[in-house]
């Protein structure tokens, strides 16, 4: 019998969904198991998800995410609550349609410590009242010298969120690759960058080297001081994150419907 989680947002309507889908669980002599589930289904909108994630992800190579929509952002939602009797008549057929989107790491270091952090969308560093002085290498190459607000690097599934809105490109989520997108870059004749988004491979690197005490850093929705470390070293990670999609998914709606419909 397959293990089944709920995560769901902490209001009155997910939480009414999130009873019906337990009460699907009983009926269908599946395990309800928030511990070490197979399919975790996901309540909420956006943040909820990537806080699902993130609360499963030593596990989650092992887990497929279902998300029903309840909140107003969707992207990676494609069932809604008038679904759920379908999805649990086709649960082992719709887990033959999954997508796989690799997470971004980052290694945060000093000559003294380390720390890894992982994200779905994207991972950041900003400093919002003063320029952020920031040397950028790529796979191990000095590449330019940044002075701005921040510096943002993305995955495919996290272009289309903070990474649009700062100008970058909206990128095919099943190509595996890292997207570099500056915040308000300073471009004069003393300082000079980039000043566009950079589509990486999925192999590369990227590494932030400076004086860092007054930097945030924020991956997917959260943000905490970076302190004392003084490098962060972006890379694709190994762990993916796998979503269950409906067996008629045509992977461009959710952009096509928040961006043009």
């Amino acid at each position: 019998m397959r293990r089944i989680g709920v995560y769901a947002k902490s209001n009155e309507k997910s939480e009414k969904v999130k009873d019906r889908i337990l009460s699907f669980i009983k009926e269908k002599g599946l395990i309800f198991d928030n511990d070490n589930p197979e399919v975790v289904f996901v309540i909420g909108g956006d943040g909820t998800f990537l806080k699902a994630a993130n609360n499963y992800l030593d596990k989650i190579d092992d887990i497929a995410f279902i998300g029903i929509k309840t909140g107003h952002l969707g992207y990676f939602y494609d069932f809604q609550e008038e679904d759920i009797p379908y999805v649990f008549d086709h649960l082992d057929s719709l887990l033959k349609n999954v997508t796989k989107h690799l997470l971004i790491k980052a290694h945060l270091k000093n000559k003294d410590e380390e720390s890894l952090l992982h994200a779905v969308n994207e991972i950041r560093i900003e400093n919002p009242f003063h320029t952020l002085e920031a040397e950028v290498f790529l796979n191990g190459q000095k590449f330019e010298d940044f002075n701005g607000n921040g510096l943002m690097v993305a995955t495919s599934i996290g272009s289309s969120a903070y990474n649009k809105s700062l100008g970058g490109a909206v990128v095919d989520s099943s190509i595996d690759i890292m997207e570099l997108t500056e915040i308000a870059t300073i471009q004069s004749s003393v300082h000079r960058s980039l000043g566009s988004s950079f589509i990486l491979a999925k192999d590369s690197s990227i590494l932030f080297r400076g004086d860092f005490k007054n930097v945030v850093v924020g991956y997917d929705n959260k943000t905490f001081p970076i302190g004392d470390f003084t490098e962060i070293e972006i890379s694709l990670s190994n762990k993916r994150l796998s979503i269950i999609r409906p067996k008629d998914y045509f992977k461009f709606n959710v952009i096509k419907a928040s961006f043009i419909d």
